[in-house]
């Protein structure tokens, strides 16, 4: 999850909006009656939240539990700050999300404007950056862990930025100060070759002068002044870990790399194969007698990490069904593919297009294929029927929200 959120705290320091970063989070909120008050909460400061030190009892178990919990609640800034606390801020590292959520908070309680909008006006219009999608909690605070949008040239955008100590095109966007900061140690990890500066990870050894962006799945930004080197990937499960040694052997010689004939050639075969449009002749085999048994049938689910509630399946066409989904207190209705082609619909879940496809794995499997258009969310979804239960396995690329969920036509009390 790209902590982009730190460069717009940066400029909001700059510019003077936000005075101090060393003052205690609370005086941000002060309206808001805040539990676990504890001496240590009232030592918290700007600098703990962007440095991952919050010291709240958040970060510490994987999976980021406490994200998901915080989207549950009503109000995400007061779930935050009721945390208990864990350790001293500044002490320990554990990356906290919902504490980088309260960073975008100060930035609309100091500027009176929303994060997206602060930072569209005096940052992303100056860098050219125009595409630009990031959700918002209840009260317009938009999700200062990540969830922001953009095309990989603009993330590069920001890399350059940052590669040039703050300045665009002539001009001086945020102070190389601000940029040396955040981009040297204020955490140490420990049991890892890195860093923590401001949303920036700093690897060490090798790749010592380095600093990167990290992101779920594989999104990175990386800066590397030394080598005069911005790199930036997007994925959706891929470990950018994994390209390292090949850059770091082309970055150590002045010549080129040997020609790798085959790895071209497979390289070429699948930019050929991504490009060919989908066969929209595939002959569909006939649809199980478990399909017309479970069709309109809503399955309501026990409690899991989405918020999803209930869904059904309907199967209407041989072609193309359709699934009801319950999430977040909001009803979809979104077609599913079943001749191997995925249905494109514009307003998913997450307000972005979706595309889904699906078949008949075996007579009471059915596997749904959901991708999160321009998102890095892309789950193989295996839905078991067996009398009035369902068994649903979901598997992301990354890895990250992998679950099991359980559910029945009989809604639970």
């Amino acid at each position: 999850m790209l902590k982009e959120i730190t460069h717009i705290i940066g400029l909001a320091h700059d510019k003077g909006y936000i005075k101090n970063l060393d003052g205690p989070v609370l005086d941000f909120f002060p309206e808001l009656k805040v539990t676990n008050l504890a001496d240590d909460k009232q030592l918290l400061t700007v600098k703990d939240l962007m440095a991952m030190s919050s010291g709240l009892n958040c970060g510490y178990r994987p999976g980021e539990p406490e994200l998901f919990a915080m989207r549950k609640s009503e109000d995400w800034v007061q779930f935050t700050l009721d945390l208990p606390m864990q350790a001293k801020p500044g002490t320990e590292f554990a990356y906290c999300s919902s504490g980088t959520h309260l960073l975008s908070a100060i930035i609309r309680q100091t500027t009176g404007m929303s994060t997206l909008d602060f930072a569209r006006e005096h940052l992303f219009t100056p860098l050219g950056i125009k595409a630009i999608f990031w959700p918002s909690d209840s009260q317009g605070n938009n999700h200062g862990w990540g969830d922001l949008r953009m095309h990989p040239h603009d993330m590069a955008r920001i890399g350059y930025l940052y590669l040039n100590r703050g300045q665009w095109d002539g001009h001086q966007i945020l102070s190389p100060d601000w940029v040396d900061e955040a981009t040297q140690e204020q955490i140490a990890l420990h049991n890892e070759k890195a860093a923590y500066g401001y949303g920036w990870w700093i690897p060490s050894g090798e790749f010592s002068g380095m600093y990167e962006a990290r992101g779920r799945g594989g999104q990175r930004i990386i800066v590397w002044p030394e080598k005069d080197l911005i790199v930036v990937t997007t994925a959706g499960g891929m470990d950018p870990v994994e390209l390292a040694p090949f850059l770091h052997s082309a970055l150590k010689s002045e010549r080129n790399l040997t020609a790798n004939v085959d790895a071209y050639r497979r390289l070429q075969q699948s930019v050929e194969d991504a490009a060919r449009p989908p066969d929209l002749h595939q002959t569909v085999p006939s649809l199980p007698e478990t399909a017309f048994r479970i069709s309109d049938k809503t399955y309501h689910l026990a409690p899991n990490k989405f918020g999803l509630t209930a869904f059904a399946m309907q199967f209407s066409t041989a072609n193309e069904a359709t699934i009801k989904m319950d999430l977040a207190e909001r009803n979809f209705k979104i077609p599913v593919g079943l001749d191997g082609v995925y249905r494109f619909s514009v307003d998913g879940p997450s307000s972005l297009p979706v595309a889904l496809k699906g078949f008949w794995q075996t007579d009471n499997t059915f596997v749904l294929y959901y991708n999160e258009v321009a998102g890095i969310n892309n789950f193989r979804i295996n839905m078991t029927f067996e009398g009035e239960m369902v068994v649903i396995r979901l598997h992301d690329a990354s890895a990250y929200f992998d679950q099991s969920i359980t559910g029945q036509t009989q809604k639970q009390e």
